[in-house]
């Protein structure tokens, strides 16, 4: 989320650690740039390098690369659910998630961050919704996996059972709307591509 501190909270990590003598890489994937724009000030501890080149594409390798030269690496990332954040984070020992002081957006940090755990598993995910929050758990799940095939069943093994497919981001726009969303719901989520065959 914008203005929650987490550009602020990274700079002040990467150069307290930086200060201390220990080798720092600051990775900076957030599309302001702010820490580039910073690292050309004076005042940048000599332990501490800035990366800004990096896209969704190339974080992996970035951070691995980093890892190999630094102590320490810090990425400063977007405040919105992307692939790209799913996958720094995937990559993380320790994910540090500022918020404003509100219990909705801790909330909300701590959902993204389980969220994200769950998008490198290499199997087939099965998780239970209630029916008024399934609009919103596709939506969050769209955002961090993409249109990854997927499928609800609701009212497995009932009169009513009904199972609907498709990748994820039509099944949120699906749910969103009218659609039926009242009894036992499961969510059915496939793999990574390449764990999958494709």
């Amino acid at each position: 989320k914008g203005g929650a501190g987490k550009t602020t909270a990274a700079t002040v990590l990467a150069t307290e650690l930086a200060e201390r003598g220990a080798s720092v890489i600051v990775i900076d994937a957030d599309p302001n740039k702010n820490i580039v724009d910073w690292s050309t000030l004076p005042g940048k501890p000599d332990t501490l390098t800035v990366v800004g080149n990096v896209t969704e594409e190339t974080i992996v390798e970035a951070i691995e690369e980093a890892a190999s030269e630094a102590a320490f690496v810090v990425v400063d990332l977007e405040g919105t659910a992307s692939l790209m954040v799913s996958y720094a984070i995937s990559m993380s020992d320790f994910v540090i998630i500022p918020v404003q002081g509100s219990q909705l957006d801790a909330k909300q940090a701590a959902r993204q961050k389980r969220i994200a755990a769950l998008y490198a598993i290499p199997a087939t995910l099965v998780l239970f919704e209630s029916g008024p929050r399934l609009g919103t758990a596709l939506a969050d799940l769209a955002a961090c996996f993409g249109p990854r095939p997927a499928a609800i069943c609701r009212e497995l093994t009932k009169l009513h059972e009904e199972i609907r497919r498709g990748d994820l981001e039509q099944l949120a726009r699906h749910y969103e709307a009218d659609a039926e969303k009242r009894g036992e719901i499961v969510i059915v989520v496939a793999p990574p591509a390449d764990e999958a065959g494709n």
